[in-house]
Protein backbone atom coordinates (compact mmCIF):
# COMPACT_ATOMS: atom_id res chain seq x y z
CA UNK A 1 0.00 0.00 0.00
CA UNK A 2 0.93 3.74 -0.76
CA UNK A 3 1.92 5.08 2.45
CA UNK A 4 2.59 8.82 3.07
CA UNK A 5 5.97 8.21 4.75
CA UNK A 6 7.47 6.14 2.06
CA UNK A 7 6.42 8.19 -1.51
CA UNK A 8 4.31 11.80 0.18
CA UNK A 9 7.49 14.51 0.18
CA UNK A 10 8.52 17.61 -0.36
CA UNK A 11 10.27 16.30 -3.06
CA UNK A 12 8.71 12.85 -3.81
CA UNK A 13 7.09 11.74 -7.11
CA UNK A 14 4.45 9.18 -8.08
CA UNK A 15 5.60 7.55 -11.44
CA UNK A 16 3.53 5.07 -12.79
CA UNK A 17 1.15 3.78 -15.53
CA UNK A 18 -2.13 3.69 -17.05
CA UNK A 19 -3.42 -0.05 -17.29
CA UNK A 20 -6.57 -1.63 -18.45
CA UNK A 21 -8.97 -2.33 -15.47
CA UNK A 22 -9.53 -6.17 -14.83
CA UNK A 23 -12.93 -5.82 -15.94
CA UNK A 24 -13.00 -4.35 -19.80
CA UNK A 25 -16.83 -3.23 -19.01
CA UNK A 26 -15.60 -1.31 -16.73
CA UNK A 27 -15.68 2.85 -17.04
CA UNK A 28 -15.42 4.13 -13.61
CA UNK A 29 -16.53 4.46 -9.81
CA UNK A 30 -19.79 6.13 -11.20
CA UNK A 31 -21.99 7.67 -13.56
CA UNK A 32 -21.62 11.34 -13.20
CA UNK A 33 -24.81 13.08 -14.32
CA UNK A 34 -27.08 10.16 -12.68
CA UNK A 35 -24.92 9.41 -9.24
CA UNK A 36 -23.48 12.30 -7.94
CA UNK A 37 -24.73 14.81 -5.46
CA UNK A 38 -26.82 17.77 -7.28
CA UNK A 39 -24.57 20.61 -6.40
CA UNK A 40 -21.41 18.63 -7.50
CA UNK A 41 -21.83 18.79 -11.48
CA UNK A 42 -19.32 19.96 -13.84
CA UNK A 43 -18.68 18.73 -16.84
CA UNK A 44 -19.29 15.29 -17.69
CA UNK A 45 -16.70 13.77 -20.58
CA UNK A 46 -19.30 10.64 -20.82
CA UNK A 47 -21.90 13.20 -22.12
CA UNK A 48 -19.73 15.46 -23.69
CA UNK A 49 -21.14 18.64 -25.57
CA UNK A 50 -23.07 17.39 -27.51
CA UNK A 51 -22.87 14.77 -31.01
CA UNK A 52 -22.07 18.13 -33.36
CA UNK A 53 -18.64 18.43 -30.90
CA UNK A 54 -17.85 15.08 -31.05
CA UNK A 55 -18.73 12.56 -28.09
CA UNK A 56 -15.98 10.44 -28.31
CA UNK A 57 -18.31 7.19 -27.08
CA UNK A 58 -15.09 5.08 -28.33
CA UNK A 59 -12.59 6.47 -26.41
CA UNK A 60 -14.65 6.86 -23.49
CA UNK A 61 -14.48 3.12 -23.38
CA UNK A 62 -10.62 2.82 -23.66
CA UNK A 63 -9.74 5.98 -22.08
CA UNK A 64 -12.41 5.52 -18.86
CA UNK A 65 -11.19 2.05 -18.54
CA UNK A 66 -8.14 2.27 -17.63
CA UNK A 67 -6.69 2.58 -14.01
CA UNK A 68 -3.62 4.29 -12.67
CA UNK A 69 -1.22 2.17 -11.03
CA UNK A 70 2.16 3.74 -9.43
CA UNK A 71 5.10 1.92 -9.92
CA UNK A 72 6.98 2.13 -6.20
CA UNK A 73 3.12 0.86 -4.44
CA UNK A 74 -0.27 0.15 -4.18
CA UNK A 75 -2.79 2.36 -4.09
CA UNK A 76 -5.30 1.91 -1.45
CA UNK A 77 -8.74 2.42 -3.17
CA UNK A 78 -11.14 5.00 -2.31
CA UNK A 79 -13.62 4.19 0.21
CA UNK A 80 -16.20 7.27 0.92
CA UNK A 81 -16.98 5.72 4.30
CA UNK A 82 -13.39 5.72 5.33
CA UNK A 83 -12.59 9.28 4.32
CA UNK A 84 -15.52 10.35 6.23
CA UNK A 85 -13.96 8.47 9.05
CA UNK A 86 -10.86 9.60 8.94
CA UNK A 87 -11.96 13.46 8.38
CA UNK A 88 -14.43 13.38 11.24
CA UNK A 89 -14.32 16.44 13.42
CA UNK A 90 -12.07 17.96 10.46
CA UNK A 91 -12.04 20.37 7.94
CA UNK A 92 -10.21 19.90 4.38
CA UNK A 93 -9.99 23.54 3.52
CA UNK A 94 -9.17 23.57 -0.31
CA UNK A 95 -7.98 27.07 -1.72
CA UNK A 96 -6.21 27.94 -5.32
CA UNK A 97 -7.11 28.13 -9.02
CA UNK A 98 -9.87 26.24 -10.97
CA UNK A 99 -8.10 22.98 -11.02
CA UNK A 100 -9.53 22.53 -7.33
CA UNK A 101 -12.65 22.87 -8.41
CA UNK A 102 -12.46 19.24 -10.09
CA UNK A 103 -11.25 17.47 -6.98
CA UNK A 104 -13.89 19.24 -4.91
CA UNK A 105 -16.69 17.54 -7.53
CA UNK A 106 -14.86 14.32 -7.62
CA UNK A 107 -14.15 14.27 -3.92
CA UNK A 108 -18.51 14.65 -3.73
CA UNK A 109 -19.76 12.28 -6.29
CA UNK A 110 -17.10 9.06 -4.37
CA UNK A 111 -18.39 10.27 -1.17
CA UNK A 112 -21.90 10.49 -2.30
CA UNK A 113 -23.50 7.83 0.39
CA UNK A 114 -21.88 10.21 2.98
CA UNK A 115 -22.71 13.47 2.00
CA UNK A 116 -24.86 14.64 4.42
CA UNK A 117 -25.34 18.44 2.26
CA UNK A 118 -23.71 20.27 -0.21
CA UNK A 119 -23.48 24.45 -1.80
CA UNK A 120 -21.17 24.79 -5.07
CA UNK A 121 -21.49 28.78 -6.21
CA UNK A 122 -19.98 31.21 -8.67
CA UNK A 123 -18.70 33.38 -6.44
CA UNK A 124 -20.07 36.49 -7.29
CA UNK A 125 -23.62 34.66 -6.76
CA UNK A 126 -22.71 32.92 -3.53
CA UNK A 127 -23.75 32.97 0.14
CA UNK A 128 -21.13 31.26 2.08
CA UNK A 129 -18.72 34.18 1.35
CA UNK A 130 -19.22 37.76 2.39
CA UNK A 131 -16.00 39.02 0.07
CA UNK A 132 -18.51 41.04 -2.83
CA UNK A 133 -16.29 44.11 -3.31
CA UNK A 134 -15.54 45.83 -6.21
CA UNK A 135 -11.63 46.05 -5.16
CA UNK A 136 -9.91 44.57 -8.68
CA UNK A 137 -7.28 41.95 -6.67
CA UNK A 138 -3.59 41.90 -8.90
CA UNK A 139 -1.24 38.92 -8.65
CA UNK A 140 2.07 39.60 -10.13
CA UNK A 141 1.27 38.56 -13.43
CA UNK A 142 -2.76 40.10 -13.56
CA UNK A 143 -5.84 40.31 -12.14
CA UNK A 144 -7.04 37.50 -9.48
CA UNK A 145 -10.52 36.99 -10.67
CA UNK A 146 -13.12 35.35 -8.00
CA UNK A 147 -14.49 32.49 -9.80
CA UNK A 148 -15.98 29.54 -7.28
CA UNK A 149 -16.89 28.65 -3.67
CA UNK A 150 -18.01 25.32 -2.53
CA UNK A 151 -19.03 23.39 0.72
CA UNK A 152 -20.26 19.64 1.91
CA UNK A 153 -20.72 18.19 5.00
CA UNK A 154 -20.02 14.11 5.64
CA UNK A 155 -21.03 11.98 7.68
CA UNK A 156 -19.23 12.11 11.28
CA UNK A 157 -18.91 15.86 11.59
CA UNK A 158 -16.42 16.56 8.73
CA UNK A 159 -16.60 19.38 6.40
CA UNK A 160 -14.91 20.49 2.99
CA UNK A 161 -14.49 24.20 1.96
CA UNK A 162 -13.91 25.39 -1.56
CA UNK A 163 -12.48 28.88 -2.51
CA UNK A 164 -11.52 29.40 -6.09
CA UNK A 165 -9.49 32.43 -8.01
CA UNK A 166 -7.01 32.21 -10.45
CA UNK A 167 -4.16 33.91 -9.06
CA UNK A 168 -2.83 34.39 -5.88
CA UNK A 169 -3.42 37.99 -4.18
CA UNK A 170 -2.36 38.43 -0.58
CA UNK A 171 -5.22 40.75 0.30
CA UNK A 172 -7.69 38.03 -0.74
CA UNK A 173 -6.16 35.23 0.67
CA UNK A 174 -5.78 36.83 4.05
CA UNK A 175 -9.69 37.69 3.83
CA UNK A 176 -10.73 34.13 2.28
CA UNK A 177 -8.39 33.12 5.20
CA UNK A 178 -10.25 35.46 7.81
CA UNK A 179 -13.60 33.26 7.20
CA UNK A 180 -12.12 29.88 8.04
CA UNK A 181 -10.54 31.11 11.42
CA UNK A 182 -9.68 29.52 13.84
CA UNK A 183 -7.42 27.98 11.60
CA UNK A 184 -6.15 24.73 13.77
CA UNK A 185 -3.53 21.80 13.95
CA UNK A 186 -7.19 19.50 12.51
CA UNK A 187 -7.56 21.28 9.52
CA UNK A 188 -6.00 20.42 6.35
CA UNK A 189 -5.45 22.97 3.88
CA UNK A 190 -4.75 21.95 -0.09
CA UNK A 191 -3.60 24.63 -1.98
CA UNK A 192 -2.36 25.41 -5.34
CA UNK A 193 -2.08 28.46 -8.09
CA UNK A 194 -0.54 28.05 -11.63
CA UNK A 195 -2.88 27.50 -14.42
CA UNK A 196 -4.05 30.81 -14.93
CA UNK A 197 -0.19 31.57 -15.11
CA UNK A 198 0.23 31.26 -18.95
CA UNK A 199 3.60 30.07 -20.00
CA UNK A 200 4.58 31.57 -22.87
CA UNK A 201 1.71 32.91 -23.86
CA UNK A 202 2.00 35.01 -27.08
CA UNK A 203 1.97 38.21 -24.91
CA UNK A 204 3.64 36.97 -21.64
CA UNK A 205 6.73 35.50 -22.26
CA UNK A 206 8.56 33.98 -19.12
CA UNK A 207 6.89 36.54 -16.93
CA UNK A 208 4.33 34.59 -16.21
CA UNK A 209 6.37 31.85 -14.98
CA UNK A 210 8.32 34.89 -12.40
CA UNK A 211 5.34 36.21 -11.46
CA UNK A 212 4.24 32.76 -10.57
CA UNK A 213 7.31 32.35 -8.61
CA UNK A 214 6.86 35.52 -6.96
CA UNK A 215 3.24 34.69 -5.55
CA UNK A 216 4.03 31.38 -4.22
CA UNK A 217 7.28 32.32 -2.62
CA UNK A 218 5.11 35.36 -1.02
CA UNK A 219 2.32 32.71 -0.15
CA UNK A 220 4.77 30.48 1.27
CA UNK A 221 7.04 31.88 3.24
CA UNK A 222 4.82 34.34 4.53
CA UNK A 223 1.40 32.29 5.11
CA UNK A 224 1.60 28.97 4.67
CA UNK A 225 4.60 28.32 7.02
CA UNK A 226 2.88 29.45 10.10
CA UNK A 227 -0.17 28.36 10.04
CA UNK A 228 -0.79 25.18 12.30
CA UNK A 229 -3.09 23.21 9.83
CA UNK A 230 -1.85 19.93 7.64
CA UNK A 231 -1.13 22.01 4.40
CA UNK A 232 -1.13 20.13 1.13
CA UNK A 233 0.45 21.91 -1.96
CA UNK A 234 -1.52 20.15 -4.68
CA UNK A 235 0.98 19.28 -7.36
CA UNK A 236 1.31 20.39 -10.67
CA UNK A 237 -1.05 18.61 -13.40
CA UNK A 238 -0.47 18.58 -16.88
CA UNK A 239 -1.43 20.63 -19.48
CA UNK A 240 -2.41 19.14 -22.83
CA UNK A 241 -2.22 21.86 -25.68
CA UNK A 242 0.65 20.05 -28.08
CA UNK A 243 4.44 20.11 -28.11
CA UNK A 244 7.07 18.67 -25.95
CA UNK A 245 5.26 20.66 -23.02
CA UNK A 246 1.78 20.47 -23.54
CA UNK A 247 1.42 24.68 -22.92
CA UNK A 248 -0.25 26.74 -24.39
CA UNK A 249 1.18 29.01 -26.80
CA UNK A 250 -1.45 31.26 -28.13
CA UNK A 251 -0.74 30.35 -31.56
CA UNK A 252 -3.68 28.57 -32.72
CA UNK A 253 -5.37 31.52 -31.01
CA UNK A 254 -3.44 34.43 -32.79
CA UNK A 255 -2.77 32.60 -36.59
CA UNK A 256 -6.83 31.01 -36.54
CA UNK A 257 -6.60 31.44 -40.50
CA UNK A 258 -3.30 29.80 -40.45
CA UNK A 259 -3.11 27.08 -37.89
CA UNK A 260 -6.20 25.54 -37.24
CA UNK A 261 -8.05 25.09 -33.70
CA UNK A 262 -6.80 21.33 -32.34
CA UNK A 263 -9.74 19.06 -32.51
CA UNK A 264 -8.59 16.97 -29.51
CA UNK A 265 -5.77 17.59 -26.63
CA UNK A 266 -2.45 16.38 -27.89
CA UNK A 267 0.45 13.89 -25.50
CA UNK A 268 3.79 15.32 -24.63
CA UNK A 269 6.83 13.86 -23.63
CA UNK A 270 7.99 16.22 -20.83
CA UNK A 271 5.26 17.96 -19.44
CA UNK A 272 5.78 21.39 -16.97
CA UNK A 273 7.65 19.51 -15.04
CA UNK A 274 9.40 22.92 -13.50
CA UNK A 275 6.48 23.88 -11.85
CA UNK A 276 6.48 20.98 -8.84
CA UNK A 277 10.41 21.60 -9.47
CA UNK A 278 10.66 25.28 -7.94
CA UNK A 279 8.58 24.12 -5.21
CA UNK A 280 10.36 22.07 -4.18
CA UNK A 281 13.18 24.32 -4.17
CA UNK A 282 10.79 26.68 -2.39
CA UNK A 283 10.59 24.16 0.60
CA UNK A 284 13.78 23.04 0.57
CA UNK A 285 14.83 26.54 1.22
CA UNK A 286 12.17 27.17 4.06
CA UNK A 287 13.62 24.76 6.11
CA UNK A 288 11.98 24.31 9.46
CA UNK A 289 9.33 26.52 8.98
CA UNK A 290 7.71 24.63 5.98
CA UNK A 291 8.50 21.05 7.36
CA UNK A 292 5.15 20.63 7.68
CA UNK A 293 4.19 20.83 4.11
CA UNK A 294 4.47 18.54 1.84
CA UNK A 295 3.15 18.04 -2.13
CA UNK A 296 0.54 16.18 -3.23
CA UNK A 297 2.56 14.27 -6.44
CA UNK A 298 0.02 14.27 -9.45
CA UNK A 299 2.28 15.69 -11.98
CA UNK A 300 2.99 11.85 -13.47
CA UNK A 301 -0.29 10.63 -13.25
CA UNK A 302 -1.34 13.65 -15.44
CA UNK A 303 1.52 13.20 -17.88
CA UNK A 304 -0.47 10.61 -19.68
CA UNK A 305 -3.60 11.48 -19.35
CA UNK A 306 -4.37 13.66 -22.72
CA UNK A 307 -7.17 11.79 -23.48
CA UNK A 308 -8.80 12.62 -20.36
CA UNK A 309 -9.39 16.58 -20.66
CA UNK A 310 -12.67 18.20 -21.42
CA UNK A 311 -11.40 19.68 -24.77
CA UNK A 312 -11.12 16.10 -26.24
CA UNK A 313 -15.15 15.55 -25.44
CA UNK A 314 -16.39 18.66 -26.83
CA UNK A 315 -15.67 21.47 -23.87
CA UNK A 316 -14.51 25.23 -25.58
CA UNK A 317 -14.65 23.55 -29.05
CA UNK A 318 -17.93 26.75 -30.00
CA UNK A 319 -15.22 29.15 -29.23
CA UNK A 320 -12.49 27.51 -31.12
CA UNK A 321 -10.36 26.97 -28.35
CA UNK A 322 -10.83 23.47 -26.67
CA UNK A 323 -9.96 22.97 -22.74
CA UNK A 324 -6.65 21.00 -22.21
CA UNK A 325 -6.59 22.34 -18.82
CA UNK A 326 -9.16 20.45 -16.87
CA UNK A 327 -9.77 17.01 -16.45
CA UNK A 328 -12.70 14.75 -16.42
CA UNK A 329 -13.81 12.92 -13.54
CA UNK A 330 -12.33 9.74 -14.63
CA UNK A 331 -9.03 11.43 -14.09
CA UNK A 332 -9.78 13.59 -11.26
CA UNK A 333 -10.84 10.53 -9.44
CA UNK A 334 -7.46 9.12 -9.42
CA UNK A 335 -6.16 12.90 -7.89
CA UNK A 336 -9.15 12.19 -5.39
CA UNK A 337 -7.46 8.87 -4.67
CA UNK A 338 -3.73 9.94 -4.19
CA UNK A 339 -5.05 12.68 -1.93
CA UNK A 340 -6.86 9.68 0.18
CA UNK A 341 -3.79 8.00 0.07
CA UNK A 342 -1.81 11.01 1.07
CA UNK A 343 -4.49 12.35 4.53
CA UNK A 344 -6.03 8.73 5.24
CA UNK A 345 -3.64 6.01 4.35
CA UNK A 346 -2.01 5.27 8.08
Amino acid sequence: MCRPSDIFSQNGSLPGDWVPHADPDWTGHYVPHKECPDFAGDFDCTVGAGEVYHRNKDLVKTEFNKVFKPHKCELQPFSGEGFAKCLAGRRLLMIGDSTMNGIFSSLACLSRDQVTSGRHRPWELSEMTQIHDDEPYMSRGGETYRQVTGEMFLDGGGEIKLYGFGRFNLTLWDKVVAELEPITERDIMLVNFGAWYHRFFFDGGPKEFEAWQEDVYELLNERLAGYPAQVIWKGYTTFHYAGETGAFTGVQQELPDRIPPLSSCQATNIGEYWFDSKMHGFLQKCGEPCAKIGILPLFDASLGAHNMHHGTYGRGREEGEIDCTHYCQHARDVWSTILYNYVCGG
